[in-house]
């Protein structure tokens, strides 16, 4: 088969958790089946982004290293600008047909470009990003700014010839919104690394011995019912005594610190950790217990919180809400964990409930595990992403 060239363009630098976590494992994977990429990124720290260079070239992966500026609309329209004109470059100079762009500032720096150069594109969502910025209040959406978004929302997904989303939900949003054209979309969920969460290394934390351990990994807020989680949390007290809550995130732990107080939670019964992402495994496969409460938001349709499969691998039955009927479902029917109906106190105390019965199972640690393994799993990321580049090969 002749070989395959693709440009593959992210605003998620490598040095970052999300690069590390959700685009460096695909790629090896992908590079692994045969797949040369000319790899496009913005990195926050290039002297960091920089360590990775030898690592990228063994792989034969062609690296080029973008500064990501954060000046809000400027940097924003800069970062795209910079894109473009190096995009434009490999286009020509290496004769590429192939543009992967992972989410949405990446596609609107390549789109129309499609027709000048006969380009095959796949739009890689990770999401629906201007109802993200809705639901996180960080714009309106009467404003210009989201009217513009949607605007080139529309014209990359029109412009493209694969789309990518996370979740079934998404995927129908998507079909029946664009009835005018036969759009190909496929979802798969966020997988994990798994090669980085080796049960067999789980050894207990220090400072949390004869602890049970209620984790929560990732952001505080934006999306995420931090308040309800601490009113599991206290129910699940009353049931496990030595329930303890710990909290690997950084940003604003005052603030939740002030509303584990109001909750009436004591400062010895709670740990917030400031972690770097290669640390976080340790602390998971030192835990008992995932948690995972995301507000009921639209934008919500279309997300598959890492943080999901980054439990399971650990080995960690997990407790969410049920605003994805396919995570849900995943979750019942697998048996790996237990779902939130509502968030009052009886449904919460029902859950609870259901915890104790279920982590009474000596077999439903090797269950998650398992079932992270062969649904979450990198492989099956990499499969679906190989029988997308050998469509776009064929056409």
């Amino acid at each position: 088969m002749k070989e395959i060239k693709a440009i593959y363009i992210t605003f998620n630098g490598l040095a970052d958790p999300l690069g590390q976590s959700q685009v460096l494992p695909y790629l090896q994977g992908l590079n692994s089946a045969g797949i040369k990429f000319y790899l496009v990124s913005l990195e926050k720290n290039i002297k960091e982004a920089e360590k990775l260079s030898e690592k990228l070239e063994n792989l034969g992966i062609s690296w080029y290293k973008l500064k990501y500026f954060r000046f809000y609309t400027l940097g924003m329209a800069f970062n795209v600008l910079q894109c473009f004109l190096l995009v434009f470059y490999l286009i020509v100079s290496k004769k590429i047909k192939i543009i992967h762009s992972r989410a949405y500032l990446p596609i609107f720096s390549v789109f129309f470009l499609k027709k000048i150069f006969g380009l095959k594109l796949i739009f890689d969502m990770r999401g629906f990003w201007p109802e993200e910025l809705v639901d996180s209040k960080r714009i309106k959406d009467d404003s210009i700014y989201h009217k513009a978004l949607k605007f080139l929302e529309r014209k990359s997904i029109l412009s493209s010839d694969y789309i990518v989303t996370l979740t079934p939900e998404s995927k129908e949003i998507i079909e029946s919104k664009y009835r005018e054209k036969k759009l190909k979309v496929v979802w798969m969920p966020t997988c994990v690394n798994e090669e980085k969460f080796t049960p067999l290394k789980a050894e207990p934390l220090t400072g949390f011995d004869n602890k049970f351990i209620i984790v929560y990994a990732g952001s505080l807020w934006s999306f995420y019912d931090m308040p309800s989680q601490i009113d599991f949390f206290n129910i699940l007290k009353t049931k496990i005594p030595n329930a303890h809550f710990l909290i690997l995130g950084n940003n604003k732990p005052e603030e939740l610190r002030e509303i584990f107080k109001q909750k009436g939670v004591k400062e010895d019964d709670y740990t917030i950790i400031s972690l770097k992402s290669e640390d976080v495994p340790k602390y998971l496969l030192g835990s008992n217990l995932g948690i995972s409460f995301r507000y009921d938001f639209y934008s919500q349709k279309a997300a598959f919180p890492t943080k999901l499969a980054e439990y399971l691998i650990s080995g960690l039955p997990v407790v969410i809400n049920s605003n994805s009927d396919y995570i849900e479902k995943f979750v019942r029917s697998n048996k790996v964990g237990v779902v939130v109906n509502t968030f009052n106190k009886d449904s919460l105390a029902t859950a609870a409930d259901e915890l104790l019965i279920l982590i009474k199972d000596k077999d439903f640690k090797q269950r998650c595990i398992k079932t992270a393994q062969d649904y979450l799993g990198k492989h099956v990321c990499v499969d679906k992403y190989l029988d997308i580049y050998n469509e776009l090969q064929k056409l």
